[in-house]
């Protein structure tokens, strides 16, 4: 059965930006919630969040927006949360 459950992890990320709130209110207001909904799902695994500042729609100023896609890309996760 634990092998079952490896097998079927489900690597999760996280991304989101604020246009007021730094990274580190951020993660202290959300992290929680977000750590709560994954653990109700034994096939989830937090992998990374990604996080922006700032309300500009260019992605050229949103590094971790284009982390996210590269890594996305690359496997390194199969779901984003928004």
């Amino acid at each position: 059965m634990e092998g079952e459950v490896m097998n079927d992890m489900k690597q999760i990320a996280i991304y989101t930006r604020s246009a007021t709130k730094s990274r580190d209110a951020w993660m202290e207001e959300n992290k929680e919630h977000y750590n709560d909904i994954i653990s109700q799902h034994p096939t989830w695994k937090l992998t990374d969040i990604y996080y922006d500042t700032g309300s500009n729609s260019n992605t050229s100023r949103k590094p971790d927006f284009n982390r996210m896609v590269s890594d996305c890309q690359s496997g390194y996760m199969q779901y984003t949360f928004f």
